[in-house]
């Protein structure tokens, strides 16, 4: 996603779950800057994690982290 010069939202419900996405990310082999929509400058986060498909970073791809399918998805390019 990245690669491609794309933005990513990551939707899962539950906020221990973002916390842990959040923190592998970082920790990744060149770390992968990431942030929570709900914090400041959220737009300008190339990884967004959320509890919704609302897409302040305009993120053209949406990973369903929790595997519960959101008919809002069918809005961005790729949904995973």
């Amino acid at each position: 996603v990245l690669g491609a010069g794309a933005r990513l939202l990551v939707v899962a419900d539950d906020a221990e779950a973002r916390t842990a996405l959040s923190q592998a990310l970082w920790q990744a082999d060149g770390f992968l800057a990431n942030g929570a929509a709900d914090e400041p400058h959220a737009e300008r986060q190339p990884i967004l994690l959320s509890a919704s498909c609302a897409a302040p970073n305009d993120a053209a791809m949406v990973l369903l982290a929790d595997g519960r399918w959101r008919e809002e998805a069918v809005r961005f390019d790729r949904a995973m």
